[in-house]
């Protein structure tokens, strides 16, 4: 990883805390209990993507109109599992200590995931491609 994308990551973009995030999952999980059972999961798979789509945010006007945001928090591998570890904690609840590291790792994996793929655009734009 360069060092100017490490350095733009902790200027520029803005990263929600895991505590927050766990706090979301919690009352969110809370509110499952009042959705009936067959509309749980969709419920579940929209909780999920609003946590996924408000984790971050690019402070730099720049870099902020020159990422397509959406794909790189979409569809890439730290964005399957980020999903992955969120929709089975908002399912299962926030039970335990581990639970809310899960939450922390999973938050530090969508971070670096997001550093490459930035980086990689920039390499790319670098060659002309």
């Amino acid at each position: 990883m360069s060092e100017v994308v490490r350095e733009f990551f902790d200027r520029d973009m803005l990263f929600k805390n895991p505590k927050d995030i766990v706090d979301v999952i919690i009352r969110e999980h809370r509110k499952l209990h009042d959705v009936p059972f067959e509309q749980r999961e969709e419920r579940v798979k929209k909780v999920t993507k609003r946590i996924k789509n408000e984790i971050c945010i690019c402070r730099h006007p720049i870099v902020k109109k020159m990422i397509d945001w959406g794909e790189a928090k979409g569809k890439s591998e730290y964005a399957r599992d980020f999903e992955r570890v969120i929709r089975d904690l908002l399912s299962k609840g926030i039970k335990s200590a581990e639970d809310i590291k899960k939450v922390g790792e999973a938050v530090e994996r969508f971070r670096r995931g997001l550093m490459e793929y930035v980086e990689n655009r920039i390499l790319r734009g670098r060659r002309g491609s």
